[in-house]
């Protein structure tokens, strides 16, 4: 029963870590901050759940001659069951909880990794461009500069039209 309990304790550890750098990085993660209290208020009261067993375990006395204290420490005996069970449940919920923050994190890394790459390639095609009109630009051909006042004239008034109708 106490092994149970030091792996119930270990994984509420693992899970206030995960809370921690959650905490720490705010800005990285879709989670309120509501959710993250409400979580933090959980594996609070399951740690202390886990140390109101782990001290009835310590201070439970076992005496074969006095009947009483053998049906006090089967009650007893039962709640910390029940109470062992509930924190399992409460801790697999947070375990699942964890996975699901896990994923979204990983989803949001691939998103931003996605849009990084996008954002390099139109900075590319952007300097293209830039280069390129501006070697037009740097030209003294007159023709050159007509066409593009002329297209910019054109381009105006199709947006003219594209916004009117």
């Amino acid at each position: 029963m106490k092994d149970e309990i030091k792996y119930l304790n270990k994984d509420v550890d693992d899970l206030e870590n995960s809370i921690d750098v959650v905490k720490k990085n705010t800005h990285k993660f879709n989670i309120s901050t509501e959710e993250i209290e409400n979580r933090t208020k959980s594996l609070k009261n399951i740690r202390s759940i886990l140390n109101d067993v782990e001290s009835d375990l310590t201070n439970t006395v076992l005496s074969p001659n006095n009947y009483m204290m053998d049906d006090y420490n089967n009650i007893a005996i039962n709640k910390q069951n029940d109470d062992l069970e509930e924190l399992a449940e409460s801790a697999e919920r947070l375990h699942n909880a964890a996975i699901t923050i896990n994923t979204e994190l990983k989803d949001q890394q691939r998103l931003l990794d996605e849009l990084e790459s996008e954002m390099d390639n139109s900075n590319e095609k952007m300097n293209f461009v830039t280069k390129k009109i501006s070697d037009y630009l740097q030209t003294n051909n007159p023709k050159i500069l007509s066409l593009i006042l002329y297209l910019t004239g054109i381009s105006f008034f199709l947006l003219f039209v594209l916004v009117v109708s």
